[in-house]
């Protein structure tokens, strides 16, 4: 019986973040049992305050803006309410998390008795991100584990200079080394003079079919509509929606909670979505416009006709993805709206699932030798 633990982004409130989470998981449970291995799997069940604290409905500091947000949210807490409690259903049901952890500090005092450790996916190593924690680089003395990553990623921005030399420094002692960005990948591979392997987040390992098998039956209650994704929008992008919505005459639904310019349109406001209604939403769709990483993949997944949007800077996640896949005239901009707009829904996915089913290869292979499965 060989026994993984897994570290990630796994309990933010955030879809990416838990599906990528329940995608590894999956995969490397569906490589074990199709070369007849027993392995034990485990995410590792830890839990920043400052996360938590992140995805509060009502936020404890009482500085001004806080204050606002607070007011703001006061509204629609009923329906942030179900979509938290949604999300704790996902992480409690379908992920194998263990008992948890608030620290650093308390994972180095126990004894995490794996014979493999992942750094999994999701921006994990990004130290400029607010739940960021060194924890995710797997610092630990007190563990015999060899230590292994799956498509980890340092953020839309890449490694940060200012830690690049403690990142490299843990970094030294993994024993397999996998990154999302290409660029990244470059860089490490310079560094540490050693091989790096480049995959595809862990939401592209599964097929169309198994993510269809999870969210079961979706019946479509909201007729024909556009589904707008996207964290935390700036004016620009919200108006070039609303231009995309009236070209196609068709509404927009919304999941995520904006503050203040959730007053100013008349969007339909789906914010007790947890993650199974956020795919539903995706699967019934007409269109998807997202700046979202994850709103572009499961785009692709589903098949479902899409439009990206750049919201402000530079992501190299997004152009990685959307070069591999051949999809860059999916990529809509003021400038190009109109003739975008007539060709919405005339897209082909058959070089992307060709490409996918490479990459599923590709990531099978990486990590059964990674596992020693």
């Amino acid at each position: 019986m060989k026994k993984i633990g897994t570290m990630t982004f796994h309990s933010a409130y955030n879809y990416g973040s838990v599906l990528q989470t329940y995608a590894l998981q999956e995969f490397c449970k569906k490589i074990a049992k199709e070369s007849n291995c027993e392995i034990e799997y485990d995410v590792i069940n830890f839990r920043l305050n400052i996360q938590k604290e992140l995805y509060a409905i009502y936020r404890k500091n009482k500085n001004i803006t806080n204050v606002v947000r607070n007011i703001l949210t006061t509204p629609y807490k009923k329906e942030i309410e179900e979509k938290n409690k949604r999300f704790e259903n996902f992480i409690n049901e379908k992920l194998n998390i263990t008992r948890e952890y608030n620290t650093l500090e308390d994972l180095q005092k126990e004894k995490l008795n794996y014979d493999y450790l992942i750094s999994g996916s999701d921006q994990i190593w990004n130290t400029t991100a607010p739940d960021f924690s060194w924890a995710y680089y797997l610092p630990f003395d007190n563990t015999k584990s060899k230590k292994i990553s799956y498509a980890a990623s340092f953020g839309s921005i890449g490694i940060n200079n200012n830690d690049k030399d403690r990142i490299i420094k843990l970094l030294v002692d993994y024993d397999f080394l996998s990154v999302r960005e290409e660029e990244n990948q470059k860089i490490l591979e310079k560094e540490l003079n050693k091989h790096v392997e480049l995959n595809v987040d862990p939401t592209m390992l599964l097929s169309k079919k198994d993510w269809k098998n999870l969210i079961g039956e979706s019946k479509n209650e909201l007729g024909k509509y556009i589904l707008f994704y996207t964290l935390y929008p700036k004016k620009e992008v919200i108006e070039l929606t609303k231009k995309i919505s009236k070209i196609l005459k068709l509404p927009v639904v919304v999941t995520k909670f904006n503050n203040q310019k959730d007053y100013f349109n008349n969007f339909i406001k789906k914010y007790n979505s947890g993650p199974i209604e956020f795919l539903q939403l995706i699967n019934n769709a007409e269109l998807v416009i997202s700046s979202s990483f994850h709103g572009n993949i499961f785009s692709i997944l589903f098949e479902k006709p899409f439009f990206s949007i750049k919201n402000g800077k530079k992501d190299l996640r997004l152009e990685t993805l959307l070069k591999r896949m051949e999809l860059n005239d999916r990529i809509v901009t003021e400038e190009n709206i109109e003739d975008r707009c007539k060709n919405a829904y005339k897209i082909s996915f058959d070089f992307a699932k060709k490409i996918l089913e490479k990459e599923r290869i590709k990531s099978r292979e990486y990590l059964s030798k990674a596992l020693e499965i």
